[in-house]
């Protein structure tokens, strides 16, 4: 077993290789499943509601971002579709998980009656911060994405502590299209 036998790799063994990428996202995971389920503990919504959402939500985070990185890379997927199964070769798109996340957390909430832009006010800043934790892993293979890091932090406090919460003038969604807004632009930068 080696430890840190590359810039990207944090243990190595004969069997199996655990990346920093691959532990931040799983990190990221945790970390913002935990905070999802406080915060919507604190809305006064139902256990089983806030567990089944985030099952939903890292499922289709996961596939999400896969399918918009096979296509982002098309040509290549085409030459060796089997490829396009093997997650544990990376290949995951930010910005197509994200989608995701938005697209089955809206299709699940209205299902239950709620309302999708509400709810996604409170998810939506915290997919920015998985995003932060994300792109932590992979700033060990990439050093351009510092900037993005620190700017998505920014973010993150901003509507987090700022826009989340509903106040006269404010609109229903504002949160979810601001952090939706915010991961696009430094989304952009990281090209």
């Amino acid at each position: 077993m080696r430890i840190f036998p590359d810039a990207t790799t944090l243990i190595s063994t004969s069997l199996f290789s655990l990346s920093f990428y691959a532990l931040t996202f799983v990190l990221g995971i945790i970390l913002v499943s935990f905070l999802a389920y406080k915060e919507a503990k604190r809305k006064g919504l139902r256990r089983e509601f806030s567990v089944e959402l985030i099952i939903i939500n890292v499922i289709a985070g996961i596939i999400f971002a896969r399918f918009f990185w096979v296509l982002l890379n098309l040509r290549n997927y085409l030459q060796y579709i089997p490829y396009i199964f093997a997650i544990n070769d990376g290949g995951f798109s930010l910005i197509g998980g994200i989608l995701g996340l938005f697209f089955m957390t809206g299709i699940y909430v209205k299902e239950r009656h709620l309302s999708a832009l509400q709810m996604l006010d409170f998810i939506a800043p915290l997919y920015i911060f998985c995003a932060v934790i994300i792109r932590l892993g992979r700033s060990f293979a990439e050093t351009t994405v510092f900037l993005p890091i620190m700017l998505d932090i920014v973010g993150f406090i901003l509507i987090w502590f700022y826009f989340r919460f509903y106040k006269p003038g404010f609109k229903r969604g504002q949160a979810a299209a601001l952090s939706l807004s915010w991961l696009g632009l430094t989304g952009i930068m990281t090209i």
